[in-house]
């Protein structure tokens, strides 16, 4: 009896000074001589979606689709990152629903807003917002996504990088979507580039600075998609009434829905008679990308 507890008691220190070693490693590990354009052989980024929403506690059209773009193509846990409680409403019920059918977990996680930054007052919703994104990747890393971007194709290409982003030649990267490792160098550099913060200026600490002053200086610690994320101006290519193929060759999209000149009220239904490539994509989304919605019974189905 004796023996055995010894055998016992010498196994369990033996786990405790793996589990400390392995925890040591994690602390100690930089990306200093990470290759960004190969990447690494397996996945470092975990397959967790995040969004942020603030002053919000249901989805709207446009978000719905974000979400259960994540859900299907994506098939990674899910985290709503939002001021409140918990969330409701028609459309989150369907992405409760979906999440349940598809074995996808999606959870409300409760973040109170950020108000300021480095004691700088943030001046709107949108700057906090910024701000919160750079934060949850930090912690946790996965998969930022604005709610008005939509998943086209998987995304597990790029969890082997320390971090990606859609940086269009020419242009500011986007923000609207970004693939890291919380150890991500950019990620600190980024967060640490709002010291200097200009509360009256849009887009000025959200993607001037970090283009001008560390991606265009430090391009390698980044995985640079300079096209495929969507995140360049494509109102005209969405919204217009000429034909765009070529969104399923992209791997996201900003639907740049406070953007674009409103096309009227579209929902799951309206959105049949859409005749523009936006229409193309929500309905694709919605009835053609297994499970599928029956409008009228308020289901999927497989």
């Amino acid at each position: 009896c004796i023996a055995k507890l010894l055998f016992v008691t010498t196994l369990l220190i033996l786990l405790l000074i793996i589990l400390y070693s392995v925890k040591r490693k994690e602390t100690q590990f930089t990306f200093d001589s990470f290759d960004n354009v190969t990447g690494s052989s397996y996945k470092i980024i975990p397959n967790t979606i995040h969004y942020i929403m603030f002053g919000s506690s249901s989805l709207n059209f446009i978000s719905f689709l974000s979400v259960i773009s994540a859900i299907k193509i994506q098939q990674g846990n899910v985290w709503i990152h939002c001021d409140c409680s918990e969330l409701s409403g028609y459309y989150w019920s369907l992405v409760v629903s979906l999440s349940s059918l598809s074995r996808v977990p999606v959870k409300v996680s409760f973040m109170r807003r950020p108000t300021h930054v480095y004691g700088q007052p943030l001046s709107s919703v949108y700057h906090s917002s910024d701000v919160a994104r750079i934060q949850v990747l930090m912690e946790s890393g996965g998969i930022y996504l604005d709610t008005d971007m939509v998943v086209l194709q998987p995304l597990d290409q790029f969890l082997h990088y320390e971090m990606v982003v859609g940086w269009p030649y020419k242009e500011y990267f986007g923000n609207q979507i970004m693939i890291g490792h919380p150890k991500a160098r950019f990620l600190q550099k980024y967060l640490e580039s709002y010291r200097r913060y200009l509360p009256r200026e849009w887009y000025y600490n959200g993607g001037q600075v970090p283009t001008e002053q560390i991606l265009t200086r430090l391009p390698h610690l980044v995985h640079r998609v300079p096209e495929l994320f969507g995140v360049h101006n494509l109102v005209d290519r969405l919204y217009g009434s000429g034909q765009w193929v070529a969104w399923r060759r992209y791997h996201a999209v900003h639907l740049l829905s406070r953007h674009h000149v409103d096309p009227g009220e579209l929902n799951e239904t309206t959105v049949r008679q859409y005749n523009r490539p936006f229409g193309e994509i929500a309905r694709w989304l919605l009835y053609q990308v297994r499970p599928t919605l029956d409008v009228e019974r308020g289901t999927w189905v497989e």
